[in-house]
């Protein structure tokens, strides 16, 4: 997918106001509010933070570990670089091989499920939780040095994460935070009109309905 098709550039295109994609593939709350930290927020009217299910674990480890980022061990890092390269290299009959290793997977779990078997390494029926949500939010509060007063904060994610992220919004404990936060739900399945075939990224058409759901709660 071409850049400009991004749901940001398509909220520029839209809107005229001046959108900064500052996305970075595999960084979880934690990573994304220290980046903001490193940006000039002064004339910031919206800050959209897409939630993806696979953020928990990046969270939860950065406030277990004081409201610091765990870094990996080398050996770590050394094992995850040489599992991407082999996945990244082709060799004939490389994704009939994925489809027929995962095909058992796939008819047990189901494609969301299983994937996420896949990329965390367990297993769970109620994936997203107030649990989860709390988690998210107290990174949000605590990872970046820049305040969050002064501008809207966009949440967008899947919709059960959202109901629950609404739900600890209105407790005690954080209705009185001054903060204007919007939850904006957006559901994919994998092999849908607005997903790839083999995941549940979003495609072109995913990123225009995603812009057009957030353009909802803007302007």
């Amino acid at each position: 997918m071409a850049q400009d098709e991004t749901y940001a550039q398509v909220i520029e295109r839209k809107t005229g106001l001046k959108v900064l994609n500052a996305a970075i593939s595999s960084y979880g709350t934690a990573r994304e509010m220290r980046l903001l930290n490193r940006i000039d927020t002064s004339n910031l009217e919206y800050l959209i933070i897409h939630h993806s299910y696979n953020d928990y674990y990046e969270n939860k480890a950065f406030l277990e570990s004081g409201n610091q980022l765990k870094i990996s061990s080398r050996e770590t890092y050394e094992k995850v670089q040489r599992l991407y390269l082999g996945r990244k290299r082709y060799f004939p009959g490389k994704y009939t091989y994925r489809v027929l290793r995962w095909g058992g997977g796939v008819l047990k779990y189901g494609l969301i499920s299983f994937a996420r078997r896949l990329t965390d390494g367990e297993a769970t029926d109620d994936f997203i939780t107030e649990d989860e949500a709390g988690i998210f939010f107290e990174t949000l509060l605590n990872a970046g040095a820049t305040g969050l007063e002064g501008f809207k904060i966009i949440i967008l994610g899947e919709s059960n994460f959202t109901a629950a992220l609404e739900k600890i919004l209105r407790s005690e404990r954080y209705s009185g935070l001054g903060l204007e936060v919007i939850t904006v739900s957006f559901d994919n399945e994998p092999g849908g009109p607005f997903s790839y075939i083999l995941d549940d990224h979003p495609n072109a058409k995913g990123h225009r309905a995603i812009a057009e759901n957030l353009l909802r709660y803007m302007l």
